[in-house]
């Protein structure tokens, strides 16, 4: 089933996201800073307009003023706005020289000296709430004053024209950095997704007829790597896993087909059939497929279920399941073990495991041997008195479908495989060697980590 998903389209939407927010963000930080850079601007637009009217005021020759020459803008603000925009001229005590407005009524309230380079004055005029800025004019025989006066609606109507124009240039520039972010992104992510699209339909093409394919990491991110990696591990464990499973299916059809051919043989010869023979053969058969079945269901970790168990009880089970076949053998089982010995393990499996560990044992030991079985909490012992194991035998224990030179039973060789599983299934380690002076010894440590 495909992934509904696009993380190549979640990536772009996310991104999308965070610039827009980020957009948002910058106006309004780019609007407060304006705000409060245009506040200040204000500010020295105020004592700008009134240094050019005290530099509009024309004096005698006593250093008195006796009227302005308003030019450029302060001309059009004071015609076009006379009450929102007005000066005066006073003298040291604050008495009106002249005004731009003519009405001599003075807009400070204390001496002109005193409110140099104050911003905080303001004087209401005709409804009209006007900021006050002060500039001296100093003469070589008396110095004047200037008082210009500004209404809020003045100062607002500048702030918002210029914050306005502001805010429309910060969210144009900004639109247009966003589409030229997300193109790049767009672009990038084409590139980074490029190798995984083409390693994604690479992989969509592995099936059990090329399962030697791996998926190239040279190109890959770094990041990705290692996802690709575990894939190619993956696969290298699935086709090794395949491998086995078609190398045991001809296993198993070359080992069923023996004594089955081997009962026709007898059914279909001519004369008494030796019903011993044909039973033989038939419970040889029904052996291997017993076993097979074992190890088909110990092989699926789904089928293994784990409860607390009593180890010595079960150990007792598998000593008096086996109890008959020894005394043919003339072999003696020994069990070693505490009182009580609780495990968490699957029941079923663990009897399976010992059984096959003292049968196989039992199979290889004299008349008049011992058998001993030790349990404890390290885990499970199987030592008989036999010939041993050849070292190069030991590799070999545990394959599927072997049987060492020496054997005395007609088992398939999966008893010793069993094992194994069972042992992998529940996180322990089987081990084998040989003993001296004779002997062989299985070991299971439930300690494996």
């Amino acid at each position: 089933m495909r992934a509904t998903r696009s993380l190549f389209n979640d990536l772009l939407r996310w991104v999308a996201g965070a610039l827009a927010v980020g957009v948002v963000l910058l106006v309004g930080l780019w609007t407060g800073l304006e705000k409060i850079e245009y506040e200040r601007a204000i500010e020295a637009k105020g004592r700008e307009m009134a240094q050019g009217a005290a530099a509009a005021v024309l004096f005698d020759t006593a250093d008195r003023p006796v009227g302005a020459n308003v030019v450029g803008h302060i001309k059009r603000v004071t015609e076009a706005l006379p009450k929102d925009y007005l000066f005066q001229v006073v003298d040291e005590q604050g008495t009106v020289l002249m005004a731009s407005n003519g009405d001599r009524s003075p807009l400070l309230a204390l001496p002109p000296p005193l409110a140099l380079g104050r911003s905080d004055l303001t004087k209401d005029v005709d409804g009209r709430t006007l900021r006050l800025a002060v500039e001296a004019m100093v003469r070589p025989l008396r110095t004047s004053y200037v008082v210009a006066g500004r209404s809020n609606p003045f100062d607002k109507g500048l702030l918002d024209a210029r914050l306005k124009t502001s805010q429309v240039t910060a969210l144009i520039a900004s639109l247009i950095a966003m589409a030229i972010v997300l193109l790049v992104v767009w672009l990038t992510l084409r590139r980074v997704f490029g190798p995984l699209v083409a390693l994604s339909a690479l992989a969509e093409r592995i099936d059990s007829r090329n399962l030697r394919v791996r998926l190239p990491v040279e190109d890959a991110p770094t990041e990705v790597a290692p996802l690709i990696s575990a894939v190619n591990s993956a696969l290298e464990r699935l086709e090794s896993g395949f491998r086995n499973q078609q190398e045991f299916l001809a296993k198993v059809a070359h080992e069923l087909k023996t004594p089955l051919t081997l009962i026709r043989s007898r059914i279909e010869m001519d004369g008494p059939i030796d019903r011993e023979k044909v039973l033989r053969d038939i419970d040889h058969a029904a052996r291997q497929v017993h076993q097979l079945l074992h190890l088909a269901e110990v092989s699926d970790p789904n089928s293994i279920q784990c409860t607390e168990i009593d180890l010595v009880r079960v150990a007792s089970r598998v000593v008096d399941f086996l109890e008959l076949l020894a005394r043919r053998h003339g072999v003696t089982l020994a069990l070693h073990a505490p009182a009580d010995l609780h495990v968490v393990a699957d029941e079923g499996a663990v009897f399976v495991l010992l059984r096959n560990l003292v049968e196989n044992a039992i199979h290889h030991s004299n008349a008049g041997d011992v058998v001993n079985i030790e349990v404890s909490v390290r885990g499970l012992a199987v030592r008989d008195q036999g010939r041993g194991l050849l070292p190069e035998e030991i590799p070999h224990l545990f394959n599927r479908f072997w049987r060492g030179a020496h054997r005395r039973d007609h088992g398939a060789g999966l008893g010793l495989s069993i094992c194994q599983e069972v042992t992998k299934a529940h996180g322990w380690a089987l081990s084998a060697g040989s003993l001296l002076p004779a002997g062989a010894q299985f070991e299971v440590r439930f300690d494996a980590a």
